[in-house]
């Protein structure tokens, strides 16, 4: 009677291992979906930023061609500021542009008191202390 009071029990514990395994396996399927529905919602925020900027590329230029007509109307009155209804026009005074065409020559033959000196900066890489430290276990002094 024991021996099959055993043999049962023995049977019970491989079904419930059994069980233990199906619900460990549908548990690793659940979280590979999990995973997969991330991937894909990364790929459609990718695909929506990428037609919000196409979008918002061809609002800009619409944008920087009315400025550009706004200024055309302001300088033409030749006034520095405008009230308007929905906002106000002012013009600022911008710096001149310089532009060089040839800098090489430039800089071989003009003055010395044109031309700056920026002298060479040193300053430690932490990256590279690091993987120093990390690779040989040596730490530099100081």
């Amino acid at each position: 009677m024991e021996e099959l009071l055993a043999e049962a029990e023995k049977k019970e514990n491989s079904q419930q291992d059994a069980v233990f395994d199906m619900v460990l396996l549908e548990i690793s399927k659940i979280e590979t979906q999990i995973a997969r529905n991330f991937d894909i919602s990364a790929e459609e925020v990718k695909i929506i930023n990428d037609w919000a900027l196409k979008r918002n590329s061809k609002l800009q230029d619409r944008i920087n061609w009315l400025a550009t007509k706004l200024e055309a109307f302001i300088r033409e009155r030749g006034v520095k500021t405008v009230d308007l209804p929905h906002g106000t026009l002012k013009i600022r005074k911008s710096q001149d542009r310089l532009e060089f065409f040839d800098l090489d020559e430039f800089m071989q033959t003009t003055n010395p008191a044109l031309l700056t000196l920026v002298p060479a900066t040193y300053k430690p890489n932490l990256a590279g202390i690091k993987e120093q430290i990390k690779l040989y276990d040596v730490v530099p002094d100081g």
